[in-house]
């Protein structure tokens, strides 16, 4: 019976959606030839008669969801209103009940055309989402479903094509613009090996791929889901409003009956036509939507500016963060970073070439350095990660200082070079074997352009900024001053960084920005965490927020969209609250009347909506 019922529910509510607005112009023509013809005294039967003939087409969705919420145990505004119309028919005031019903519907029909609105970034980025893929099948080319596609199943692509998972390119060569992904606009140049994401246009050539992910679990995808998640993702503000409107439902019912019976002892008269009245205007409408039209609409403008945020709680709390931390290598910093100088002690080529395949295994941005600078043959070997310290293989340590020292690493032979190094604020990486060192790699890495901006930016906001890095505090200290960051602190591991970030907590807001690689137990700790890019599946996984076009200032459009989003469902809050009461009071002291109230009413609720869309006009004043 349940499983009847709610296909039952689910085929009306699509018939009412669906009709909605042919509905609402057949009840405003009904409406309107009703009004001409009651200043006919005698024509008032037919009057009456299309006022109720408009129920038909707005009153009907209405009764049903108020018994459908009844059904249910929930006190919505559906049922406020049906009740009122419902005591205006018994009353006799039939324009009354027409009029509500039409004014309620328009309004409905104005918040679905606008969340529609807010929401057209979301609906882009799905109908940009690839269909169709071509296998390769032996010799030749075959169509298919992008579903149907599994790892390690042979694709091709050709000039214009959408790629249609996240894959690994085998054969031939190309350029690709992943706008879609990443925000860069200008084609790359992929080839053997590269990796593609799904979503990518070929700009030109012909490819051949391995799909190394399948299509649920691609970029683009994931993208899609967290975005739309996002919007369906009620914040706290917007918890809050739910609960208060479970309460003030029938608060406002109680309201009513009191309004009913303290004016009988009053004039010794049942006044059912305000008591009826009070339902109306009472309705928290407005209130219920000022927060996730403006919360959706936000989201909407955000993922438009390659802003992804993962709900309505990110809005308040990164509008109203006020410690700004920041991950250095990667973050701060280009992340390509090169050797500039090696120190070598009695090191063999085996050694190199060694040391060459366990950076190769190493997911750290300055391992890749190393392994471009050694430039030997790699082997594929299996090395254990010591987490923010290093890489081990049999004999063999490549890591950082802290490392070295803490594993009793004998240092008398380079003790005042490794010093030199750290003099110079660059970073070094260690390798030895047989508890012995046999080479030093000075590393630089130059800072983004984007990082001067925002530290400025952050520093007009009033905001205080931190660097917190596993590299020596040389390095750290350097780079903060050059920036002007207020903070900094270095040789921390991962679970330092995140109990740095715990203990900043205490004191403010916290938003930590990192590359998703190694910060996830920041990011997760944080207020807010914000990863740059795409790259890495743990950057969807850990982060609240994620710049999508690795720009750094990128964070500056974040925060201005989250703070006019915030101050406009703020806004919408007090319009709504002040409208009721301005309605009520005037109710009581009789310049307000059922049709008049109920037209201002809905007018808020338009207002709030409109007040919604203008973060729709959101221009970027930071750059």
């Amino acid at each position: 019976m349940s499983r009847f019922i709610h296909k039952l529910n689910k085929k009306a509510n699509k018939l009412f959606k669906v009709t909605l607005l042919s509905f609402v112009i057949v009840s405003f023509i009904l409406n309107l030839a009703a009004i001409i013809l009651s200043k006919f005294s005698n024509l008032l039967f037919y009057s009456n008669l299309l006022f109720l003939l408009s129920l038909f087409f707005t009153g009907i969705p209405i009764f049903y969801k108020a018994f459908q919420s009844l059904f249910s145990k929930i006190i919505g505004i559906e049922l406020l209103v049906t009740i009122a119309v419902i005591g205006a028919i018994i009353i006799k005031e039939y324009s009354e009940a027409g009029i509500v019903c039409f004014l309620f519907q328009f309004g409905y029909f104005l918040e679905l055309k606008t969340l529609e609105k807010t929401k057209k970034s979301l609906t882009e980025l799905i109908k940009k989402s690839p269909q169709k893929a071509i296998m390769l099948s032996g010799d030749k080319e075959v169509e298919i479903e992008v579903d149907d596609i599994f790892i390690g199943d042979k694709l091709v692509l050709h000039a214009g094509m959408l790629v249609p998972c996240d894959a690994r390119v085998i054969d031939g060569y190309g350029y690709l613009i992943e706008s879609a992904i990443t925000g860069e606009s200008k084609p790359i140049f992929k080839d053997i090996n590269s990796i593609l994401y799904s979503g990518a246009i070929v700009d030109n050539g012909d490819l051949i791929i391995e799909a190394i992910k399948e299509p649920y679990e691609s970029t683009y995808q994931k993208i899609i889901n967290m975005v739309l998640e996002a919007s369906d993702n009620k914040s706290k503000m917007e918890r809050f409003i739910d609960r208060f409107a479970k309460y003030y439902t029938p608060f406002v019912i109680l309201l009513s009956i009191a309004t009913l019976f303290i004016e009988f002892f009053v004039t010794k008269v049942w006044n059912i036509d305000r008591a009826i009245t009070v339902l109306v205007l009472a309705c928290p409408g407005a209130l219920v939507i000022g927060i996730p039209i403006a919360f959706v609409a936000g989201i909407g403008m955000s993922s438009k500016k390659h802003i992804l945020l993962k709900g309505g709680d990110m809005i308040n709390n990164l509008s109203k963060s006020n410690i700004f931390v920041f991950d250095k290598t990667g973050t701060l910093t280009k992340g390509n970073s090169r050797v500039v100088n090696a120190y070598y002690y009695d090191i063999t080529n085996d050694d190199k070439k060694i040391i060459a395949s366990m950076e190769h295994n190493s997911d750290h941005p300055l391992a890749k350095s190393i392994t471009d600078f050694l430039n030997q043959s790699i082997e594929k070997i299996n090395v254990d990660t010591i987490k923010g310290k290093g890489i081990r293989y049999k004999d063999y340590l490549v890591g950082s200082l802290r490392l070295i020292k803490e594993e009793n690493i004998n240092t008398d032979n380079c003790f005042e070079k490794i010093n030199d190094i750290i003099s110079h604020g660059s970073s070094i990486v260690i390798a030895s074997k047989n508890n012995r060192v046999i080479a030093l790699f000075e590393i630089v890495d130059e800072i983004k352009d984007d990082s001067y901006k925002i530290i400025s930016y952050l520093k007009k906001e009033n905001k205080k900024t931190i660097l917190l890095s596993g590299d020596n505090k040389k390095v750290c200290e350097n780079v903060s001053e050059i920036l002007g960051i207020d903070e900094f602190y270095g040789e921390l591991l991962p679970e330092d960084k995140m109990n740095k970030i715990q203990e900043l907590r205490k004191n403010g807001i916290v938003t930590f920005i990192g590359d998703g690689i190694n910060d996830s137990p920041s990011l997760t700790s944080a207020d807010v965490g914000i990863s740059l890019g795409m790259a890495t599946d743990v950057a969807i996984e850990s982060a609240e927020v994620i710049l999508m076009r690795n720009n750094l200032f990128d964070l500056a459009n974040a925060i201005s969209i989250t703070k006019k989003t915030r101050i406009i469902a703020y806004e919408n809050i007090a319009l709504a609250i002040l409208t009721v009461i301005i309605l009520l009071i005037g109710l009581f002291i009789g310049f307000v009347h059922m049709s008049i109230g109920m037209l201002i009413h809905e007018g808020s609720i338009l207002f709030v909506i409109l007040n919604s869309m203008r973060i729709l006009l959101w221009r970027n004043k930071n750059e």
